[in-house]
């Protein structure tokens, strides 16, 4: 029976890419309640992309529920901006006292363990609100969404009509058909619109979008906007949900975005000189952050060289004072994920992973991995490390002024040579690729002493960055300089681990 004193409302959220005759079969089931007041079917905004890539947008699946929806009375269609069940829990949060509600799924995703309505009518039902999930027949209908859209990508018009809902008129199915490939769009297209009204609410207008780059762990964009300054957007929403392989649990892509998120707003505090991104919003519901990038049109470290003509010794030795500076002014930092303790066992976890990838292939590596990883853990201290800075993300001003970006894996403890020494060691393994002469094991002692910590820690210090140097070179080799420098960076490698003292003794690293 319907509750007194309130309006009872069913909420239909989905995707919907595109909608089938089972959707509207259990719209139905609802429709015909005599305790329902009004039915909202709600239209995610969350990619699903067909086998080209492109993705049916929102505003076309609109149109073909209002096919199918017809002259059904007290229905609306509503369009979430990103994610149709976060759409529900802002209705639910904004409901009139006495407002009652239904959630409807269907039976089969309920059915496969679906336990979002689940989480969410107990915690709303907490609140003091009325929920009910409500089950819709749909298990008799065996096309699904991902049925119709094999079909259609196959031009299989009749497998793809047979999907309908059967009371459809030709001329309905052909002109869902029509909305179909009519409603195609590139990805980019949509995300666009989703970023320029993020950005619009923050009183910011696009004046175009640059590079798109997609999922890897999720969409990227750059974007200049209208007052001439340069974002860079991330967008973790529409892409995986699982870390990359090789990467330890903790860092999935959204957890990724959150630490990055939490990093900006410790160093926006913090008293350096380092040109560092502002970050200008972030939504948590669409997983997006925005930031401001100061060093936006400049060169990458990897191409610096080429540039501005500047020799890796200098970069090396800039980046090793910089690092060392913001080392040293995040000491007293708050902690990036919940407390100090989790952000060192992310590190270590980290740490871990890039080292044990090394061992899996290299017998030399499974004697030294595991005395740097302790000796590296022992030396852990307070201060913000990148986890190992990136090339391509890190920009250089003509000046020499590093602007630091790409925050996702970083903790406010750590090993400051683990973030040294993998730069350095990169940094060679592209020098060496592009067939330009690499430092020799001088000069990355010139550089590592430009680091405060090499005073600071001593031999040790300078062992663990020699050694981290080496296992970055060891990576790139197997990555990158299988045909280009192979001796080369396998030789330099070696110079490397002899001058820290590891390949004659991989306990060296650890005396005092």
């Amino acid at each position: 029976m319907k509750p007194t004193g309130g309006k009872r409302t069913a909420l239909f959220p989905g995707a919907f890419r595109p909608p089938h005759a089972a959707h509207l079969v259990g719209l139905e089931s609802v429709t015909k309640r005599h305790d329902i007041d009004e039915t909202v079917i709600v239209v995610s905004n969350v990619l699903r992309p067909f086998a080209d890539g492109r993705v049916l947008d929102a505003e076309h699946v609109r149109a073909i529920w209002e096919i199918y929806v017809g002259e059904i009375d007290h229905v609306q269609i509503a369009l979430a901006p990103h994610s149709a069940v976060g759409w529900v829990a802002q209705r639910i949060a904004e409901a009139a006292d006495g407002e009652a509600f239904l959630l409807c799924a269907g039976e089969r995703d309920l059915g496969a363990g679906d336990d979002r309505f689940g989480r969410m009518s107990s915690e709303w039902r907490q609140r003091g609100r009325s929920i009910e999930i409500g089950f819709l027949p749909t298990g008799s209908h065996l096309v699904r969404a991902a049925d119709m859209r094999s079909a259609f990508e196959c031009g299989d018009r009749d497998r793809f009509f047979k999907g309908l809902p059967e009371r459809l008129s030709s001329d309905q199915g052909q002109r869902v058909w029509d909305l179909c490939e009519h409603g195609l769009r590139e990805p980019s297209r949509v995300l666009g619109q989703k970023f320029e009204q993020q950005l619009a609410s923050r009183n910011c207008r696009v004046r175009s979008f640059g590079r798109w780059t997609p999922p890897g762990n999720y969409w990227r964009a750059d974007a200049r906007l209208v007052d001439g300054r340069s974002v860079s957007i991330k967008h973790a929403g529409d892409g995986p949900k699982a870390a990359a392989p090789g990467e330890p649990r903790s860092a999935k892509p959204r957890k990724r975005l959150l630490a990055e998120h939490a990093a900006m707003r410790i160093l926006s505090r913090c008293p350096t000189r380092l040109a560092l991104p502002r970050e200008v919003g972030f939504d948590e519901r669409s997983w997006t952050l925005i930031a401001e990038d100061p060093l936006a049109a400049q060169s990458s470290l990897r191409r610096a060289r080429a540039s501005l003509g500047r020799s890796i010794a200098a970069q090396c030795f800039e980046a090793s004072r910089q690092l060392g500076e913001l080392h040293a002014a995040t000491r007293e930092s708050a902690a990036i994920r919940s407390s100090t303790q989790k952000d060192h066992e992310h590190a270590l976890a980290w740490l871990g992973s890039q080292l044990a990838a090394l061992g899996d292939s290299d017998p030399l590596w499974r004697q030294v991995g595991p005395a740097l990883r302790d000796a590296s853990q022992q030396a852990s201290r307070r201060g913000f490390v990148f986890l190992g800075p990136d090339l391509d993300e890190s920009r250089v001003a003509e000046s020499g002024r590093i602007a630091w970006r790409n925050f996702e894996v970083a903790a406010s403890c750590g090993d400051s040579a683990f973030d040294l020494g993998t730069l350095m060691g990169r940094l060679v393994a592209d020098a060496i690729s592009s067939g330009e002469e690499p430092l020799n094991t001088a000069s990355f002692r010139r550089a590592a002493l430009a680091h405060p910590e090499a005073r600071e820690g001593g031999v040790p210090w300078m062992r663990r960055t020699f050694g981290f140097a080496a296992a970055a070179l060891a990576q790139s080799e197997r990555e990158t300089l299988r045909n280009c420098g192979h001796n080369t960076a396998r030789g330099l490698a070696s110079d490397l681990l002899s001058g820290a003292g590891l390949l004659n003794s991989h306990l060296a690293l650890c005396a005092p």
